[in-house]
């Protein structure tokens, strides 16, 4: 065996393990760029699920308080039947950002997860807002409806006001039940994603 022989033969061995070495060295980069894929999707997960609950809990906060049955009216503003309705209806616009953010992380958590149940669990406090705010429009378009002498308009006035007052109990308050049920659901859907990342 002639010495350019062992030489070619080493140079041989030597692209092999070039060649296999490079694929290795692709494999284990592919590997870790999917490792950082997935953890950065489950970090995404976890900042969208974190924030999707904060401001879920945050308006079912914000509705409990504009719902209350307590109001505060002024002297002046004693003989004023529309005065009450005006303020609640205030102090609506007034939390709207807390209604914003938590549209703006509803849309970011159904861009990230895409989860039907958890979407229709947030409009429920959606829905609970525009049901309340209608309530006190129709109150203060009407504000002696109570005294109406038919059956079905006094009812009709007494829903009205379960929606705009609420007590968050199961009898009386239907809509106040349903708020705090959507957040529950929103709370057992979200934090499994949350508590993974601790």
């Amino acid at each position: 065996m002639s010495s350019n022989a062992i030489f070619e033969g080493i140079a041989s061995i030597a692209q092999l393990v070039t060649a296999f070495a490079v694929v290795a060295g692709v494999r284990v980069a592919y590997r870790q760029l999917s490792t950082w894929r997935d953890e950065r999707h489950e970090t995404k997960i976890f900042e969208v699920s974190l924030e999707l609950l904060v401001s879920s809990m945050e308006v079912s906060d914000t509705l409990k308080s504009l719902r209350s049955r307590f109001d505060r009216i002024p002297i002046e503003e004693k003989d004023n039947k529309l005065y009450p309705y005006e303020q609640r209806l205030k102090r609506f616009r007034d939390a709207a950002f807390h209604f914003e953010r938590l549209r703006k992380s509803q849309l970011l958590t159904t861009a990230i997860m895409d989860d039907e149940t958890l979407n229709e669990a947030v409009e429920v406090l959606f829905e609970v807002r525009r049901q309340t705010i209608i309530a006190i429009e129709m109150l203060a378009e009407e504000p002696e409806m109570y005294r109406d002498e038919d059956k079905e308009n006094k009812k009709f006035y007494q829903s009205l006001r379960r929606d705009m007052w609420g007590s968050y109990s199961e009898k009386d308050d239907p809509l106040g039940m349903k708020q705090l049920n959507a957040v529950e659901l929103i709370r057992q859907i979200l934090t499994p994603h949350i508590k993974l990342r601790r």
